[in-house]
């Protein structure tokens, strides 16, 4: 697995175990539904060492993991904002890991 992307109506799932660079808001789109913002609401990861995720938005850096853990942004009322008409990028910076960024679409 490399990124896989599962789409319902109003939501998105992108899980990945290594960089993707440009996940973009025409690959979030489902059948007869045309997405404009895709807002980041929550992120789960692991990563092994001292290595790190890093998600960006039109490469602008928004937030860097390390270790393990889970951030629920809309339990909060919260994005992880800036740029939710931007392509996403997951970078990883070495071993092994998987993030899975759960996204509301509208």
């Amino acid at each position: 697995m490399a990124t896989v992307i599962t789409k319902t109506k109003g939501k998105t799932v992108v899980t990945a175990n290594a960089t993707d660079g440009a996940i973009t808001i025409a690959e979030m789109q489902t059948a007869g539904l045309t997405i404009t913002k895709a807002d980041i609401v929550e992120v789960f990861w692991t990563v092994n060492g001292t290595n790190t995720w890093l998600i960006d938005r039109g490469g602008t850096a928004l937030a860097q993991y390390s270790g393990n853990g889970n951030h629920d942004y809309a339990s909060s009322g919260l994005t992880l904002a800036t740029g939710n008409t931007s392509d996403m990028g997951l970078t990883l910076s070495g071993g092994t890991g998987f993030i899975v960024v759960i996204v509301h679409t509208r």
